[in-house]
């Protein structure tokens, strides 16, 4: 029995024996080897000195390393939430989705080709937390600094079987602290045998907190006045250093930065929108907590401005001889650039106590007074020789044109003192400039013509629905009574019979001389306080009714649009907005908008279709362009060519229309069929440029514009084209709240203006100023394109759908906007089919830094 038992062990070792020396599958072995491959050519990324509290850098991280699979926008959605809990759940720290110290800690020492942390990570009953562990019971497991058993080969206790795909990552400790996070079966047989053999650190003791994460305000709605990024601060205490992240609906039109400040990234606007809601999240070492941010914005009482500029010359200014007053003192040198600057701001015009009745929502800003240097010798002779008006040649001075751009001036005013007329061009027009003998104390001189330039005039029902006169409530002229600016139509104090108010009086002679006798009355109209100002006398001092008040309230859109407002001379920004997201680069590319406000005599609601077509290269004057047609049809041909076979051609029909040549990326305008017509070009509608004329540059920041002389011509008429010279002019104003049926939007504002100034067609007619002036203004939205634009006859526009590359698929479904390839979700630049990174954020392709 002894024996067969001993033959019996033997052969049982044989078996053993043999067991271990049969060879493992060679698939194995391969995939071993090929792993290592793997590793061995990898390219380490470098993640320490990103920034994880910027969301979009946390997309770009997480979709780097396939835990994350949206779109890289910027924004805190829930899908980048549950990134976030993978890619901790993957490296064994707590799971709640916060990028709070751990989990900052591990993104930045996190190794693409090892996959695995590579920074001391402590373990805390369960998971992986960075310096201290997050205890949320009293207590703390006796067991947790328990050794692990250490493998031997005399052990009888099988090894465990350890699984790479169920592996969970995990923080081993030696018995002096050192540790090892373990990310594979094969890097814990390593560590265990290095004697990696604690769960914990045995050299920290552990400790417990009990403080409270508590967020104290934002209990209720903060309130905030619109025109202001001004929000709230978090207010929150905690365990160690704060972060603070916004998250929800509203989330990307606000910024929280590190010490809990919350900002609007565009002035609110009351008019666009009422309110923003957000999750606000503030993270410690022990943990978040989260609450609503509501805010509310306040109407606030707003006026639309004008600007008006004053221009005065060295030449004829010694002529002055109108005696001005002043604090019942006589002054000419009112006009002088020092008075002028002075007095403008303290002393009020004569009106500002007749028109309380005429007080209106429009508002004057006088800007600094300038010189008037472009004025020759010659046209000073042809003034003071009276061949030609002063305001005939202020009216068609290329300086003072381009002055009214670069600034949105609406009237440009010259101070007259040559032979001490007042005149002005009736607007509203682009050639509404104005002549008077002063600015200040003008004896109704300057306000009047003022009136006129504003569009005003003497006859009766000029509004569009007159009011009945009554007596008493009659307006009269316009009042700013803001700025004390104001204008009687009417020529109450001047000639009291003229154009007078129905409910004004005026004196018989009789009467006129017992005021003078008594001191009462001026007739020399040099003190405001003595005029015949229609409150005194027995005679009606007429019947004419001009509703002036009530026509610019009716007109205040245009007012205010007519000649944008730019930040020319103002600070340049640093995020830039490429010419890419103006127009897309792909045929059959579309873009809708709506219309649904009110402008004066244009129909609404309206809808509007803008198609892109990319027709070939064309080279002109040895340079090759990209030939871009955004037209309301599709496949537009606007050249114009034959007029008899225009009909046939599919630009015919278009609303608006227009070619575009790039190169470089730099927009120029080659052709224009406008909605309406460019009024730079007498009755134009089919404008022709014969060299392109430049409008944006591929990037241009907040604050940055150009200035192109170009030279267009009408392609629809049967002569021979007529030349003019014409001035762009192209601003990008601000970044502005912009809320469209699309969604809404930070949009870059740019304002593309184009200006004619000469004096007549042949340029030496002084008889025949020309000032016109059109505009494009578009807000663009990097990521998106254009959202609203405004064109001639300043209707806003706004985005009803989009589909950039002509796919048929509207890009908010649309996971590749471009077509290059490229996912949204890993393209910095959406719209650009040429690139797609852009590492530093701010607009621009990597290539082209």
């Amino acid at each position: 029995m002894g024996g067969f038992k001993k033959i019996f062990i033997f052969s049982l070792f044989a078996f053993s024996l043999l067991i271990l020396f049969i060879p493992l599958d060679l698939p194995v072995d391969e995939n071993v080897n090929s792993k290592n491959s793997e590793v061995q050519h990898c390219i380490q990324k470098e993640y320490k000195n990103t920034d994880f509290l910027v969301v979009r850098n946390i997309q770009k991280f997480l979709y780097g390393e396939d835990f994350f699979d949206g779109k890289i926008n910027g924004y805190f959605d829930e899908n980048l939430l549950n990134s976030i809990k993978k890619f901790q759940e993957f490296v064994g720290i707590r799971i709640d989705g916060v990028i709070g110290p751990s989990t900052h800690k591990a993104m930045t020492a996190y190794n693409n080709c090892t996959q695995a942390v590579e920074a001391n990570l402590k373990q805390c009953s369960g998971y992986l937390a960075y310096r201290e562990c997050t205890f949320f019971v009293g207590a703390i497991n006796n067991n947790l600094f328990e050794q692990l058993p250490i493998p031997t080969t005399t052990t009888t206790i099988p090894e465990p079987v350890c699984d790479d795909i169920t592996f969970k990552p995990y923080t081993l400790y030696t018995s002096s602290g050192k540790a090892n996070t373990v990310m594979s079966c094969r890097n814990e047989s390593d560590a265990l045998s290095e004697g990696y053999t604690y769960y914990a650190n045995p050299a920290s003791p552990p400790s417990s907190s009990n403080s409270t994460l508590t967020i104290s305000n934002l209990n209720g709605t903060v309130s905030i006045n619109e025109n202001q990024k001004s929000v709230v601060t978090i207010t929150a205490s905690g365990t160690g250093g704060l972060s603070y992240s916004l998250s929800g609906t509203d989330a990307h039109l606000m910024s929280v930065n590190s010490s809990g400040v919350v900002t609007l990234n565009s002035n609110a606007d009351y008019e666009q929108k009422t309110s923003y809601t957000a999750t606000a999240t503030v993270t410690d070492s022990v943990g978040s907590s989260s609450k609503t941010l509501s805010v509310s914005v306040a109407d606030i009482t707003e006026y639309p401005t004008i600007n008006i500029r004053s221009w005065y010359d060295d030449v004829t200014l010694p002529n002055c001889n109108d005696n001005i007053v002043v604090d019942n003192s006589l002054i000419c040198g009112i006009r002088t650039p020092t008075l002028l600057a002075a007095e403008m701001d303290t002393t009020e015009l004569w009106q500002n106590h007749k028109l309380s009745s005429s007080d209106i929502s429009l508002r004057v800003n006088l800007l600094t007074p300038s010189e008037w240097t472009s004025l020759t010798s010659t046209e000073s002779n042809y003034i003071t020789a009276e061949t030609y008006s002063s305001l005939q040649i202020f009216t068609g001075s290329e300086q003072i044109n381009k002055d009214r751009v670069r600034y949105g001036i609406h009237v440009q005013h010259l101070v007259e003192s040559w032979d001490g007329s007042c005149s002005a061009y009736v607007g509203i027009n682009p050639k509404n400039h104005m002549r008077s003998r002063g600015v200040i104390k003008s004896n109704a001189c300057y306000a009047h013509e003022l009136g006129h330039s504003l569009g005003l005039l003497h006859a009766v029902n000029q509004a569009s629905n007159a009011s009945t006169y009554t007596s008493g409530t009659y307006y009269y002229g316009y009042y700013d009574s803001t700025n004390n600016i104001g204008t009687t139509m009417s020529y109450d104090g001047l000639a009291c019979f003229m154009y007078s108010n129905p409910d004004r009086l005026c004196p018989t002679q009789a009467e006129r001389d017992a005021r003078e006798e008594a001191g009462l009355y001026d007739p020399t109209m040099t003190d405001p306080n003595k005029f015949l100002d229609g409150t005194w006398g027995s005679i009606p001092a007429g019947s004419s009714q001009a509703d002036s008040s009530r026509y610019i309230e009716e007109n205040l859109v245009l007012y205010e649009r007519m000649i944008p407002k730019t930040n020319y001379g103002e600070n340049i920004g640093s995020e830039y907005v490429s010419t890419l997201s103006l127009f897309p680069q792909f045929d059959g590319a579309s873009a809708s908008y709506s219309y649904s406000e009110n402008i004066p005599e244009l129909s609404t609601p309206d809808t509007l279709t803008m198609y892109t077509t990319m027709g070939s290269d064309v080279t002109e004057n040895s340079v090759t362009y990209k030939n871009l047609s955004w037209c309301s049809v599709q496949n537009c041909d606007i050249i114009y060519g034959n007029p008899f076979l225009w009909e046939s051609k599919t630009g015919y029909n278009a609303r608006i229309g227009y070619q575009f040549y790039l190169n470089q990326g730099n927009l120029s305008l080659k052709r224009a069929k406008p909605i309406y017509e460019f009024i730079t070009n007498p009755v134009s509608n089919h404008i022709n440029y014969p060299t392109p004329c430049l409008q944006v540059n591929k990037y241009m920041t907040v604050g940055q514009y150009i200035e192109t002389d170009c030279i267009n011509n009408r392609e629809d008429d049967f002569s021979t084209p007529t030349d003019y010279d014409n001035w762009n002019f192209t601003n990008v104003v601000s970044k502005e709240l912009v809320v469209t049926p699309y969604g809404s939007f930070d949009a870059y504002k740019i304002i593309t203006s184009h200006k004619r100034s000469s004096y007549g067609t042949s340029g030496n007619d002084y008889s025949f100023p020309i000032a016109t002036h059109n505009k494009l203004i578009f807000w663009v939205a990097p990521d998106v394109g254009i959202v609203m634009f405004e064109d001639e006859q300043h209707r806003r526009w706004k985005l009803t759908a989009m589909d950039t590359d002509g796919d048929g698929t509207d890009n908010k479904t649309d996971t590749d906007d471009d077509n290059d390839g490229v996912l949204d979700t890993a393209d910095a630049l959406p719209l650009d089919p040429n690139s797609s990174t852009d590492n530093n954020n701010d607009g621009r392709a990597d290539e082209d830094e």
